[in-house]
């Protein structure tokens, strides 16, 4: 019954928030930057894993997955808009939110280039 409940509050509020065919172009609007993320991830895990021993190996394979784990996001994300999915919107909200979170702290991790430490 709450779930009923809090799945219709999510859908009454989805509909205020974003009306007509917003969602949908947002959803659009997704796909590309998705597909860029997956292709730059490929990309970067592949110079990571041709290149060992470099200064920058380690950087660009976490790069890699990444943005990987973004591009996955933004599909959730502009699924949740296209069928106006509460449970799909709130997956790619919380997974876009935690991959903010943590890099931001894998930012703060690693030294900065001509930095001294």
């Amino acid at each position: 019954m709450l779930a009923g409940f809090f799945y219709t509050w999510c859908m009454e509020m989805l509909a205020r928030i974003l009306p007509g065919p917003l969602p949908f172009i947002l959803a659009v609007a997704c796909v590309p930057i998705a597909l860029w993320l997956d292709v730059r991830s490929w990309r970067l895990c592949a110079r990571a894993l041709k290149s060992p021993g470099h200064d920058d190996q380690s950087r660009w394979l976490i790069q890699g997955i990444r943005s990987g784990i973004l591009a996955i996001g933004f599909v959730c994300f502009a699924v949740g808009l296209w069928r106006f999915s509460a449970p799909w919107l709130l997956f790619g909200v919380v997974f876009l939110a935690e991959e903010i979170f943590e890099t931001s702290i894998m930012l703060l991790a690693f030294p900065r280039r001509g930095s001294r430490s």
